[in-house]
């Protein structure tokens, strides 16, 4: 990110990361910052979206956290 901030995708790997190693601080910190950006790898979403995306299918693979319900609801969903 220092050399192409500008690649905010890195941000919907590392939030659901540090959220499944028990770092809610962090991980809430990306979501609430992050949310409302264009995703760069597709301008046509936000990471909000991506991120919501992202914990489904996190839970469709059985890999869950209890904090998922509240970034959720941070997230409006």
């Amino acid at each position: 990110l220092k050399e192409d901030p500008a690649q905010n995708w890195i941000y919907s790997v590392l939030a659901p990361a540090l959220l499944l190693s028990g770092d809610f601080k962090a991980a809430n910190e990306i979501y609430t910052a992050r949310k409302n950006e264009p995703y760069s790898l597709d301008e046509n979403k936000t990471l909000r979206e991506v991120f919501l995306e992202d914990i489904d299918t996190l839970e469709g693979e059985k890999r869950w956290s209890e904090d998922f319900k509240k970034i959720r609801k941070m997230l409006g969903k």
